[in-house]
């Protein structure tokens, strides 16, 4: 059995219990850099970000890139590998202004978010 949501997504094979229109926002993500042993490195949720960390474009998709665990991440001229990895889904948009605490370690351009991808590193 096929659902519409009569947005374009088509779901199938999933029981949907007191499903809502809430849920069906779209998500906007941010990326935390975090060591190992908690420091927070750096926030960003501009993909222009990716290419000063190093991350290149898949061989075969030149359109994709991943940062997966053993991946090399450059971060001020310090390397680092990617030893975890952690989501955070947010019931609403944080409007991540940078303007208070661990915020202002962001790069790039700031947008919304309501997911958080934290990527755990060791310095190589």
């Amino acid at each position: 059995m096929l659902l519409s949501f009569g947005s374009g997504l088509w779901l199938s094979g999933l029981d949907f219990i007191n499903c809502s229109p809430k849920i069906m926002a779209a998500i906007t993500a941010r990326i935390r850099i975090a060591h190992q042993e908690g420091a927070d490195l750096l926030y960003f949720s501009d993909t222009e970000v990716l290419d000063a960390l190093g991350i290149e474009h898949d061989q075969e998709f030149q359109n994709h890139r991943a940062i997966k665990e053993g991946t090399i991440l450059n971060i001020n001229g310090q390397n680092y590998t990617v030893v975890g990895m952690f989501t955070y889904f947010i019931d609403e948009a944080n409007e991540n202004n940078g303007k208070y605490g661990v915020s202002m370690s962001g790069a790039g351009e700031r947008h919304p978010y309501n997911l958080q991808v934290t990527y755990y590193v060791t310095q190589v």
